[in-house]
């Protein structure tokens, strides 16, 4: 099992994963627009859900105050549920293989702060547990004058073996924008992403 993290101040792209979920500003609750989170993998279309989080945008400020994130890929089944807040969401798609690896990470567009905290990431062979690893956490403060207003941090993880068809990754997160600041439904982000191993 290893991990390897790192601090940029770009937004990156992530490609090839067999799965995702995430969390983003969205439109704070309301039907009618972007979705608060979603779920899916990078070739089809996703399940989503609207969660009215903490504060306003259009009048400035957001608060999500800290809520549990948990996203259970299982590549056997194509079976992917998201559970954001207690809400839940899930996305189901044809099985695609093993895990190579997983990707987990934070970012902000706009003067904000966003953090994943007590993240552990497991991974299971057949629904049973094979190996897992703990990360302090993420996080990315864009507020500060000084600061270029676009950062992510991210936590790459690769188990040890290689026969893996489900990956549970949890922690704690929360999005806070400051009074002043309008966030648009994707400036203020926590991502989980599968990447499938190579046949």
């Amino acid at each position: 099992m290893s991990y390897v993290m790192s601090m940029d101040q770009s937004i990156s792209d992530v490609n090839d994963y067999s799965a995702y979920g995430e969390a983003i500003v969205g439109s704070e609750g309301s039907v009618w627009g972007t979705p608060d989170i979603d779920a899916g993998t990078d070739a089809c279309d996703n399940s989503y859900g609207y969660l009215p989080w903490g504060g306003d945008t259009s009048s400035g400020g957001l608060d999500t105050g800290t809520i549990g994130f948990s996203l259970d890929a299982n590549l056997a089944t194509g079976t992917d549920t998201l559970t954001v807040d207690g809400s839940a969401i899930t996305y189901s798609d044809a099985s695609s293989g093993t895990v190579n690896s997983v990707e987990v990470r934070v970012g902000a567009d706009v003067p904000a702060q966003v953090s994943l905290n007590d993240i552990f990431v497991g991974f299971y062979q057949g629904g049973a547990f094979q190996e897992g690893d703990s990360i302090p956490g993420l996080s990315v403060d864009t507020t500060d004058p000084s600061s270029s207003g676009t950062a992510e941090d991210v936590a790459t993880v690769t188990p040890s073996s290689a026969g893996n068809d489900e990956v549970v990754v949890s922690g704690t997160l929360r999005m806070i924008a400051p009074d002043g600041t309008y966030p648009g439904p994707t400036d203020i982000f926590c991502q989980a992403f599968i990447k499938p191993r190579a046949v």
